[in-house]
């Protein structure tokens, strides 16, 4: 104590004198003090240090005896009205914020500091700081864990003292207690502040004089100053208990601005923890220095005027995966692509910027992410369309890494551009990365790197090699690979095969310990556990878990831990699927997973609304363990994503979150595929696949679902049309194929006739029920239905795939063909109404089986009054259009067309074409091609502005123009990639609601 009163003497004289930690790249600079476990600066290379410190020599605050404010960023755990209940006095935490702390891991990006072990809390606090190697932006992670028990709660309160800029932002987000106001003003001085709301932002202005302190419900804090805006953007649940009514606060002192952000109050078991971030950012500040550019500024950077609202999970769940240390924050991915991330345990879930990270490749049972704990933060995997790809910030930004597989020029599904697996040695220092379709030619590619992943050369992979399943590492130099036939060892950059045998086909593989786990398959459809060590010896392990045989689905094991394995097993007779566990390296196991609902021993949550549905009892599809606590894991399968911090005792569903009063929650993992939004009245319906017939009463915060699934098309809804004056009335277009008009489904018409079904259901209570027709007068073939319209006429209208235009004057009960002009069995898409009455339909691109061709598409144009369709003249190159919208006036209209996915490789000769957007007038003229080589699904006017048009591409996101089109900008604040519609809400024409494929539904603010 003596050592501590001479530093703090000290401080008292020069404030923080001793050197701090330095972390710096070409953009910015950040120290920290150890001394006080604070950051002390945080400022561009060549910029003024926005940090304010306590250079005056008195360090006393008249609001809390004893404590010193040195000043800069720091982190307290007890809300303000409960510190004299936890510390005697009115002052933080004395150990936390008053000691030492320690430097635990210092790299020249990061930092790690661990504070003391507060008595009064029985807590202590891990500090991680991240520089990115290139932008000017920190992630600071506090994580606070309980080592003994204490009835005190807790929280992660963040305050960061910043020298006082011209004024501040607060984030105003809608999803925290709706009807509760958004924000506060909880103090007041003689000199008040001034306070405008900005639609998602709060301005607050203030004067020199006097302090003030100002909440609000949102996720983002800022300053601005001359030249720069100090942005700060966590994540924060949209429930819980927060004593300050709030998750964001400004507090104005006459010689600072502190910037603080709140969790929600936690009690926390002895050996639990909670854990926050913060992501700071230097904005440049627009050449306008106005408050509008400002704000239009923070908006682009933190994506706040975006919100994903459908309701979490709603597609297969690939695989998911904490970060090693740091159990609350998870990273997924889904089989249409999205990769999403969480830093609160999966209660909350973002996605991840699709246009710079999107299609991990799917690898059987092995995982593909590979985390670098060396490095905390780092995080590698691969991707289909984008290439290697890294993470320096637990998965929110992700970054390209070159290498030979930039000048691959086929990137899809079939034609990888990223690996499969990426594995490094325990330093970070040499990894191995494999593809299995290396680009254009599918080759199988193995690429190593001996420097961090900063380059790579290519190894030589013997002839027959087959695909990786999992790579462990020896001696310095050495490795042991395990292919899906063979095992293999890597020694100085040369491959031999070992002679060991594998019975049947590897599909996946865990490396724990000095050797590896592995499934194998045989020929008559049973599996085997197998055991590896590392002089490549193979070890059938007995696994008849519960009595019998049982067949593998998934298995994981942790790093560091041989003794633990997971077993994933499929279903069979009496026996559902589940997973196992063995604490002693397969002698014994015991079931750790049961789903079935009348089980009591049911131990995973039963509150979601994926609970029983389908998909509930398949077979897991993956299994992660954290390297080093095999307490910690997860699975996935076809409906959800399970996460067990017991050892699998119990499980919690992190995909969606619980169901309330019958309503289930907007937010959640966004993964539901969208294909229209509709407002009618008061009511939000989204019509979606695989998961159908969604409805919210509260603008999507909440929502119900009532599938339909006592009629025969249960399972997709393409679009839906509403009677006018009955609001409870309503009709579905309802299919069993889902995922139309993508190529890919597409070229199964005529071979999948048990999924080709579809048709036209009807409700009359807003969507709680739905109705089959009486199929002996109804007239519809049993064919997708994909798109519906209630004309001005009365009349309902019937896009049928396969089968041409339908229409029904008795609300649905019967329908006549209505195709005279269109060609034989012609995939009619949509059916749509222009402004002037006129009817137009679009007709998408068909595979013709016999012959081996493409035939293209077109729009077709038909008078209400009668006479037949006519295809309006395009260019040849209008192949497979697969929307059609109007300007306002109708005389322009825009059509996206998609692109022929490997048309030229596996489905032989006939029409091709780019993608892209066409805009033509009325009759077909003046038809010219915008945004060439993109797959288009929509674009849109926006109301009242004839020259704005909104677009959604399928990989690059959401597009906007100013100038009818001449020009294109991409809408980076929108994460969603794989945009479907756009709809505008006609009370609020700034708001707009676009549906994606397999990345939720988003409700976006433009201005």
């Amino acid at each position: 104590m003596k050592y501590l009163r001479l530093v703090m003497l000290a401080f008292a004289a020069t404030a923080l004198s001793a050197a701090p930690i330095r972390l710096e790249n070409d953009s910015a600079v950040a120290e920290i003090s150890p001394e006080t476990g604070r950051i002390t600066a945080w400022r561009l290379k060549k910029g003024e240090n926005l940090l304010w410190n306590n250079h005056t020599g008195n360090l006393s605050h008249q609001s809390a005896p004893g404590w010193k404010n040195y000043g800069g960023d720091k982190v307290w755990l007890v809300p303000q009205k409960q510190r004299y209940n936890a510390f005697g006095n009115d002052a933080p935490d004395p150990v936390i914020d008053g000691q030492p702390w320690q430097v635990a891991e210092h790299t020249p990006y990061s930092v790690v500091l661990k504070s003391g072990r507060s008595d009064a809390l029985h807590c202590m606090v891990t500090r991680t700081i991240v520089l990115d190697r290139s932008k000017p932006e920190l992630t600071v992670t506090a994580r606070a864990e309980r080592f003994a028990p204490s009835p005190l709660p807790v929280e992660l309160w963040t305050v960061t003292q910043a020298r006082r800029p011209e004024y501040g932002l607060l984030g105003l987000d809608s999803d925290f207690y709706p009807g509760d106001r958004r924000w506060r003003l909880m103090r007041k001085s003689g000199t008040p502040v001034q306070v405008g709301e900005f639609g998602d932002l709060l301005e607050v202005r203030f004067g020199q004089k006097g302090w003030e302190k100002i909440s609000s419900w949102g996720r983002l804090v800022a300053a601005v100053y001359p030249g720069v805006i100090f942005l700060q953007e966590f994540d924060a649940p949209p429930e819980g208990c927060f004593p300050e009514r709030c998750t964001a606060q400004i507090f104005v002192g006459e010689e600072y601005l502190e910037l603080e952000s709140h969790s929600a109050l936690c009690h926390l078991k002895a050996g639990e923890a909670i854990e926050s971030t913060i992501r700071w950012r230097l904005v440049p500040r627009p050449a306008e220095r106005n408050a509008a550019a400002d704000r239009e500024a923070v908006r682009r950077e933190h994506g706040g005027r975006w919100v994903q609202i459908a309701p979490g999970g709603g597609g297969r769940t690939m695989y998911c995966q904490p970060f090693p240390g740091y159990p609350d924050r998870l990273l997924c991915t889904g089989d249409m692509g999205g990769v999403f991330y969480s830093a609160d345990g999966g209660r909350s879930w973002r996605l991840a910027d699709s246009r710079r990270m999107e299609r991990v490749p799917y690898t059987g049972g092995t995982p593909p992410w590979e985390f670098v704990p060396e490095r905390p933060g780092e995080v590698w995997a691969g991707s289909k369309t984008r290439g290697l790809l890294r993470s320096r910030d637990f998965g929110a930004t992700w970054e390209a890494v070159p290498g030979p597989w930039e000048r691959l020029t086929m990137r899809d599904w079939w034609h990888s551009m990223g690996p499969e697996l990426i594995r490094f040695t325990s330093d970070g220092q040499y990894a191995l990365a494999f593809w299995k379709s290396f680009g254009d030619n599918n080759e199988k590619k193995l690429f190593e790197s001996s420097d961090a992943g900063e380059h790579w050369r290519e190894i030589s992979l013997p002839g027959n090699f087959g695909l990786m399943r999992a790579i462990c590492f020896g001696a310095p130099g050495e490795a042991l690979l395990l292919s899906d036939s063979d095992l293999y060892r890597l020694r100085d950059g040369r491959i031999e095969q070992l002679p060991a045998k594998l019975p049947g086909k590897v599909f996946a593989g865990a490396v724990s310990g000095d050797g590896i786990y592995a499934a194998s398959k045989l020929e008559d459809g049973s599996t085997r556990l197998l055991r590896i060590n590392g002089t490549g010896e193979v070890r059938e392990l007995d696994f008849h878990a519960g009595g019998g045989a049982k067949v593998i689905s998934a298995l994981g094991a942790a790093l560091t831990d041989s003794r633990t394995l997971y077993v994933g097993t499929r279903g069979t007779g009496e026996c559902p699927a589940a997973i196992w566990k063995s604490a002693d390296s397969g002698k014994n196991w015991r079931k750790t997973l049961i789903r079935k609902a009348d089980d009591p021993d049911i131990n995973i949550s039963p509150d979601r609304w994926t609970t029983g549905r389908w998909g509930w009892n398949t077979a897991p599809a993956s299994i992660s363990v954290d390297r080093s606590n095999s307490d910690l894991v997860t699975f996935t399968d076809f409906t959800m994503c399970g996460y067990s911090r017991d050892g699998g005792r119990s499980w919690e569903i992190v995909s969606t979150g619980p169901v309330r009063s019958g309503l289930i929650p907007g937010g959640g993992m966004p993964m539901l595929t969208g294909w229209n939004y509709y407002l009618h009245g008061s009511r939000h319906h989204a019509a979606t696949t695989d998961f159908a017939n969604w409805r919210s009463d509260d603008g999507g915060r909440n929502w119900s679902f009532a599938p339909p699934e006592n009629t025969v098309w249960h399972n997709n809804i393409y679009a839906y049309a509403f009677d006018p004056a009955d609001p409870d009335r309503m009709w579905a277009a309802a299919s069993l194929k889902h995922d139309l008009p993508y190529w890919h489904h597409l070229i199964t018409q005529g071979r999948q006739p048990r999924l080709w079904r579809g048709g036209v259901l009807s409700s009359t209570d807003g969507g709680k029920n739905w109705t089959m027709p009486d199929l002996k007068r109804y007239g519809l073939p049993d064919l997708p239905v994909t798109d519906l319209l209630r004309a001005s006429d009365g009349v309902l209208y019937a896009a049928v795939l396969g089968g041409g235009i339908y229409r029904s004057s008795d609300g649905g009960k019967s329908w006549t063909a209505w195709n005279d002009g269109l060609p034989d069995c012609p995939n009619t898409l949509r059916i749509v109404e222009s402004p002037d009455g006129r009817f137009y339909a679009v007709v998408t691109a068909k595979w013709d089986h016999r012959n081996r061709i493409v035939i293209s598409g077109g729009i077709y144009r038909r008078r209400p009054a009668g006479g037949n369709w006519e295809k309006l003249p395009l260019p040849a190159d209008f192949v497979f259009p697969v929307s059609l919208t109007f300007s306002e006036d109708g005389k322009t209209l825009y059509s996206g067309c998609f692109r022929l996915w490997r048309e030229r490789r596996r489905t032989g000769g006939g029409a091709y074409a780019e993608p892209g957007l066409w805009r033509f007038d009325a009759d077909g003229g003046n038809a010219r091609k915008m945004l060439d080589g993109l797959p288009v699904y929509e674009a849109r006017p926006v109301p009242g502005r004839p020259a704005e048009l909104y677009c959604g591409t399928v990989g690059e996101g959401l597009f906007r123009s100013g100038d009818g089109g001449a020009s294109w900008h991409s809408v980076l604040e929108c994460p969603a990639g794989n945009i479907h519609t756009i709809t505008f809400d006609p009370s609020r024409p700034t708001c707009l609601f676009v549906t994606t494929f397999g990345q939720g539904i988003w409700h976006g603010q433009i201005d």
